[in-house]
Formats: C-alpha cells, sequence, structure tokens
C-alpha cells in the first residue's frame, strides 16, 4: 500500500481513492482484453471442429 502525504487528510485521501479507481480500471480492462482473446480462441476451435466434422 502506497501511503500519500499532502497538506491535509482530504487531499491525500483524494490521491489515494484516485490510484485506486485507477488501478481497478486498468485491471478490469486486462481482464476484459483477455476474457476477448479467450473467446476468440474458443470460437476458433469450434470452426475448426465443425469444419472437421463437414468434410
Amino acid at each position: 500500500m502506497i501511503r500519500v502525504h499532502v497538506g491535509n487528510g482530504n487531499e491525500c485521501f483524494r490521491a489515494f481513492t484516485e490510484l485506486l479507481y485507477k488501478q481497478r480500471i486498468e485491471r478490469d480492462m486486462r481482464k476484459a482484453i483477455l476474457e476477448v482473446r479467450k473467446n476468440k480462441l474458443n470460437n476458433l476451435r469450434i470452426v475448426g471442429k465443425n469444419k472437421k466434422i463437414l468434410t
């Protein structure tokens, strides 16, 4: 955990919450990107299986 001491406690708290918020957004974005990649791979596998069945 990072503690930032800037002037009064209110500014410190705001800086800390902004940091947490940014980290959460980045983490959610990474999760979303990974999910999309996983779905693409699964779709490719399904397409591959279907082609094998058809031919």
